[in-house]
C-alpha cells in the first residue's frame, strides 16, 4: 500500500542508551542489530545517539540500507529523541527499540493489516530477556494510594489488549498519531513518569496503546527497571492530569470535594488484565 507510493510502511528508530560507550560487547550488539535491520528488513534506519556514545559514523555509513544517524550534543531523554525524529520519519510507522534489543518482527502486510484494524498510537511487542523468558510488558492503573498513582505490570495475554504505555518505549508507533498529540512531554524525566504522561495523554485524546502479540523484542543484555518513587516529576504528573496542588512534603493535596481516586472510566479501560505481576515496577 505505502510502498506503491514510494514510501516504506515501516522505519526502524534505534535509541542508543545514555550509558553506551562503544565497548566491544556493546558494539557487537549494536552491529548485530544494524546488520539485522539492513539485511532482513531493508527499511530505513534512524540511529539516535549522543556524542558521548562514541559511535563512529563511518561504520554506520557502510550499512547496505538507508541509514540516518542523528547525533545529539548530549543525552536528554528518549522522549526528546523521539520528538526530534518523528517529523523526519516519512514512513507511517516507526519501530522503536533500543540498541540492546533484537527485533523479531515481520514487517509485512499482515502486520500492516493488524495496525490498520486496531489503529493504536503504539503497538507494544512482547518483550523477552536474553534467555527468551517473557517479561511483563503491559501496564494498568490499579490504585491511587497515598495520593500517588500506582500501576501494575502484566504478562501479555489477549492480542490487541489495551495497555497504559509502551514499556521501555519499545513499540510500533503510528507517527501521525504521535505527532498529533505533540509527542512526549519532555519536561518529565525519562522513564516511568514520562511514559505515564504519554499514556494518560493518549487516553484523554481518545486514542489507544495496545499489545501486539505478533511482534517480539528480545533484550540482548540486562533488562530495564522502572522507578515509580515520588519525585518532582511525579508531583508534576499529578498536578497536570488531576489538577492537584502540592503540599510542603511534595504530595498532591486532596481538598474537600476532590476525588481521592482515579476516574472509574480509567479502570474500566484496563480491567481485562488477568495476572498482576508487580505494583512497584519491572525487574
Amino acid at each position: 500500500m505505502y510502498e506503491d507510493r514510494g514510501v516504506p510502511a515501516f522505519s526502524f528508530i534505534i535509541l542508543v542508551r545514555e550509558h553506551y560507550r562503544n565497548r566491544p560487547e556493546e558494539r557487537q550488539r549494536l552491529e548485530r542489530l544494524l546488520k539485522h535491520s539492513a539485511e532482513i528488513h531493508r527499511v530505513p534506519v534512524y540511529l539516535l545517539m549522543c556524542k558521548r556514545n562514541n559511535i563512529p559514523l563511518s561504520h554506520v555509513s557502510l550499512l547496505p540500507c538507508e541509514t540516518h544517524p542523528v547525533v545529539f550534543e548530549e543525552y536528554l531523554s528518549a522522549g526528546h529523541y523521539l520528538n526530534s525524529v518523528m517529523k523526519m520519519v516519512q514512513s507511517p510507522y516507526g519501530c522503536v527499540l533500543w540498541s540492546d534489543m533484537i527485533p523479531e518482527i515481520h514487517l509485512d502486510s499482515q502486520l500492516t493489516g493488524w495496525l490498520l484494524s486496531h489503529t493504536p498510537l503504539c503497538a507494544v511487542p512482547i518483550l523477552t530477556d536474553s534467555s527468551a523468558h517473557i517479561l511483563p510488558s503491559l501496564s494498568a492503573p490499579v490504585s491511587y494510594t497515598d495520593r500517588q498513582l500506582r500501576t501494575a505490570a502484566f504478562l501479555p495475554g489477549q492480542d490487541g489488549a489495551k495497555t497504559l504505555y509502551p514499556t521501555d518505549y519499545a513499540g510500533i508507533y503510528d507517527m501521525q498519531q504521535l505527532n498529533g498529540i505533540n509527542g512526549f512531554d519532555t519536561t518529565f524525566e525519562e522513564g516511568y513518569w514520562q511514559l505515564c504522561d504519554l499514556g494518560f495523554t493518549t487516553w484523554l485524546r481518545g486514542r489507544t496503546i495496545r499489545s501486539c502479540n505478533g511482534a517480539t523484542c528480545r533484550y540482548s543484555g540486562s533488562t530495564a527497571i522502572e522507578d515509580q518513587s515520588p519525585s518532582s516529576h511525579s508531583r508534576r504528573f499529578h498536578a497536570k492530569h488531576f489538577g492537584y496542588t502540592i503540599d510542603s512534603s511534595g504530595l498532591p493535596v486532596v481538598g474537600r470535594g476532590q476525588k481521592k481516586h482515579l476516574p472509574h472510566s480509567v479502570y474500566e479501560e484496563y480491567r481485562y488484565h488477568p495476572i498482576s505481576i508487580s505494583t512497584t515496577g519491572r525487574h
